[in-house]
């Protein structure tokens, strides 16, 4: 007697028309009314408070929602240029005035500690990274040309940081020529409420929320850049978890960001994550260190998932299930099923028969290591195209190949051959190749920006680059390409991100068919090799190929590719 639960996914001058455009906002300020949703707030029944000055000519305006790594490296890019410009005799200069809205009381977004992280709760959606959490990535992969390691540490750093260290340098390096960078240019314990478009006025219209007073107000801003992390909301399937508790699961369901409990999760418990990525790798580490008796894993996909990296854990505790996804549990809530899935090609699993379900007993406790959602909730529908996560392309055309077109050789050729794509029916893959987006710019209206990471295997350096290419678009020393040029780049990108292994799978129906074919006649151990070879050479080559492009457009003060270029193996 088996139920089934639902399935859940795993895992960017005129005099008069001043007068008009004054007036325009003068009115606006006294005639906007917005309802303050929630009913306990003392200042429900209270107009917002227009918080824009229009009775002088104001600067350029930039409304950056969010204080984490993308949020002061952008204030941190804009501080320098217009230092730099100020202090040189040629050249335009421009007044900016850059407000950044942090809901915490404090800086770095998901890297603080959860101590400090007092107005990022459970009620306004906010969370943290858990205390312990260390980098995953070597420490030079994000140094930064001009705050080094040996100025902030004094010497030669370790390989891999805890968290602490890495928000301490960060910290450190965007106040080490602004004393006053925090006063200066972050509201703390702010929420953004609301940002809508004004076409006509060219203006967005951005309520915030004072987190301590409760006092709403709105302001006026030329350009809106969101920097609220891809990583804002936890994905919790909630459907999964309604039903495992419906269905007599006593144990305790977690996502892999509330660790606050978590050494009494796992301690001389068995244990299931769901998921595959890095975070299912590090806590199945975490887990040994804090006393579990056995952890499962269960991941749906097969080719390339970070879990499947590592071939042996300590004391044999840890068993990997890939291509498995949690299907069923026992009437009596004793046991879990797992069952066998195959990719479909549309960027969703579907049971596999060619292996029997596999029962899990006395399971204690599931965590869901099943990724994140951007929180772009505070964004109208028109803004919310930056999104990688739900963007829906019904009317954008599929992208479209050469008629020449065939693969360039690469890691997987010898074993799979040439495959022909399904040239009528190829897909944009969206984390990388976002049709409505060029570069974090949404191409319908670029006074909207995205910054976060360039899908780099450095995302902190990533980011910092797009700072700075973002800050030289706003003050105009970079030109902003038309939106004709913005979409055949892209085009060009999804062309070329076709020769990638890692990108193919997800935007070639025919190309995820013969992976999971190949897959299906190989070991683990090949699996291993093939997904450590396309991971170290074409699609870090070609990551490294669009940073590279990209801090050269940014003029950004430090290159990772000599003259001769770069050759992808």
């Amino acid at each position: 007697n088996i139920r089934q639960p639902k399935q859940s996914r795993d895992s960017d001058d005129d005099t008069n028309g001043m007068k008009a455009l004054i007036s325009t906002l003068l009115v606006l300020c006294l005639s906007i009314h917005l309802a303050v949703a929630q009913s306990s707030d003392p200042h429900q029944d209270e107009e917002p408070v227009c918080d824009s000055d229009a009775s002088s000519p104001s600067p350029l305006r930039i409304a950056v929602i969010g204080a984490g790594p993308a949020g002061l490296f952008l204030c941190h890019a804009l501080d320098k240029l217009m230092k730099y410009r100020e202090g040189t005799a040629s050249g335009h200069k421009k007044k900016i005035q850059v407000t950044a809205f942090e809901k915490s009381s404090h800086p770095g977004g998901l890297w603080q500690d959860s101590a400090s992280n007092n107005n990022n709760d459970d009620d306004n959606g906010g969370f943290t990274i858990y205390d312990n959490l260390w980098t995953n990535g070597p420490s030079f992969q994000h140094e930064f040309y001009d705050y080094t390691y040996k100025e902030h540490f004094g010497g030669p750093v370790d390989v891999y940081f805890p968290r602490k260290k890495v928000l301490d340098y960060i910290l450190a390096r965007v106040q080490q020529n602004t004393t006053d960078f925090f006063d200066r240019y972050i509201k703390f314990d702010t929420e953004v409420m609301h940002v809508e478009f004004n076409d006509a006025d060219q203006l967005f219209n951005v309520t915030v929320k004072d987190l301590l007073t409760g006092a709403v107000t709105f302001g006026y801003y030329e350009k809106c850049v969101w920097a609220a992390g891809t990583e804002g909301i936890p994905y919790m399937p909630t459907d999964l978890k309604e039903d495992l508790e419906e269905y007599g699961f006593e144990g305790r369901v977690t996502h892999s960001s509330d660790m606050a409990n978590f050494e009494e999760d796992v301690r001389g418990k068995r244990i299931l994550l769901i998921g595959g990525g890095l975070s299912a790798e590090d806590l199945a580490l975490q887990a040994i260190k804090s006393g579990v008796d056995k952890v499962f894993v269960a991941a749906r996909g097969k080719f390339g998932a970070p879990i499947s990296m590592t071939t042996a854990w300590p004391d044999n505790k840890v068993q990997v299930f890939l291509g498995w996804q949690l299907a069923a549990i026992t009437e009596d809530g004793q046991a879990l099923v797992i069952e066998s899935v195959k990719f479909d090609g549309e960027d969703s699993y579907a049971p596999d028969e060619i292996y029997e379900d596999i029962f899990l007993d006395d399971i204690d406790t599931i965590i869901c290591c099943t990724g994140y959602d951007a929180n772009m909730d505070m964004l109208e529908e028109s803004l919310q195209k930056g999104t990688s996560i739900d963007l829906e392309f019904e009317d954008i055309a599929s992208p479209t190949l050469p008629e020449d077109w065939s693969m360039e050789e690469n890691c997987m050729t010898s074993r799979l051959g040439e495959i022909e794509p399904w040239w009528w029916d190829l897909v944009y893959e969206s984390g990388y190749n976002n049709p409505m987006v060029y570069r974090g710019v949404l191409i319908s209206n670029p006074n909207m920006m995205f910054l976060s990471s360039l899908g780099s295997e450095t995302p902190l350096f990533s980011i910092d680059v797009l700072a700075h290419l973002f800050a030289g678009y706003i003050y105009g020393t970079v030109d902003l390409p038309t939106e004709t040029e913005m979409q055949k780049a892209n085009l060009e990108r999804f062309q070329h991100m076709m020769h990638n292994p890692f990108s193919r799978i997800f935007a070639d129906g025919a190309y995820s068919e013969a992976i999971e074919e190949w897959l299906a006649t190989v070991n683990s151990k090949e699996r291993l090799k093939a997904a450590d070879e396309a991971a170290t050479t074409s699609a870090y080559c070609f990551d490294l190929y669009y940073l590279h492009k990209a801090m050269v457009d940014a003029n950004y003060p430090l290159r990772l590719v000599g003259p001769k270029g770069l050759t992808c193996p």
